[in-house]
């Protein structure tokens, strides 16, 4: 209950970990709901149903078919953004434990993608410092990288190769534009 509320626009968002978050007058994931117009002194109820989320959970394991622990794994869903593609990130990182293991949890229905990548920055520290992701089933072309489809609730699985990452050294020479 929010009472003295002042006129305007207003949104409910509710949580819990596991579950899909959601806000009130939302139709779908992803999809902004329209605002709360109150006027002053007015009442106004929501009721907001909760579902629990889907997950994704699998295994990182290195080239030798060893368990990579410590690697980062992130969960993206593709949306379109000024004519192009783009990658955004939805849920919590995780990073693998000692079995090459993650779970990537409270995900609403939907198409993601899964990519896994070396942090090489300690855990705490505000810099996020990675080698190039791979995507599941084990690219580093996301062109090539499969869709994991998740109903209401559901749970799919997604282990792959961390692919090693070359150094490479490029040179080249500037020009200006006279």
């Amino acid at each position: 209950r929010f009472d003295r509320l002042a006129a305007g626009a207003w949104q409910i968002t509710a949580s819990k970990g596991g579950y899909v978050t959601w806000q009130f007058g939302q139709r779908r994931p992803f999809q902004p709901p329209q605002p709360i117009s109150l006027v002053r002194g007015q009442q106004f109820t929501a009721d907001i149903p909760l579902t629990r989320g889907g997950a994704i959970s699998g295994r990182i394991y290195n080239g030798a078919g060893d368990s990579a622990s410590g690697v980062q794994v992130r969960v993206y869903r593709a949306r379109m953004e000024q004519g192009a593609r783009r990658l955004k990130t939805v849920g919590l990182a995780d990073l693998t434990d000692d079995t090459g293991g993650f779970r990537v949890y409270g995900l609403p229905p939907g198409d993601y993608y899964v990519a896994a990548s070396l942090r090489v920055a300690p855990i705490d520290s505000i810099v996020e410092t990675t080698y190039a992701p791979t995507y599941f089933p084990g690219t580093g072309d996301l062109a090539e990288a499969q869709r994991i489809k998740l109903g209401l609730g559901g749970e799919a699985t997604a282990t792959f190769p961390l692919l090693r990452v070359r150094p490479t050294r490029i040179s080249g020479v500037v020009l200006g534009g006279s």
